[in-house]
């Protein structure tokens, strides 16, 4: 199955269609693959691979942003 569920209870002003940002950050907020694959107790390789080729991708990219280079390596060795 190809499908995500996140648990928001303890965001009261959470609402239907407001974007998810799993990996990166978003304001002052982010999470990188490191922090998910240790909370998982995966290594770093496995997180990107577990997201279904039909799940949506956005990828964005500034200078000096090493975030990305993470994700792309990541894939590369997988």
């Amino acid at each position: 199955m190809d499908s995500t569920i996140i648990d928001v209870t303890e965001l009261a002003d959470a609402q239907v269609g407001e974007e998810v940002v799993m990996i990166g950050q978003q304001g002052p907020e982010s999470i990188t693959i490191a922090e998910i694959a240790d909370q998982c107790d995966t290594v770093v390789q496995e997180i990107p691979v577990r997201f279904s080729k039909r799940l949506p991708r956005v990828y964005v990219h500034e200078p000096g942003d090493v975030r990305i280079k993470e994700l792309v390596e990541a894939i590369q060795h997988h």
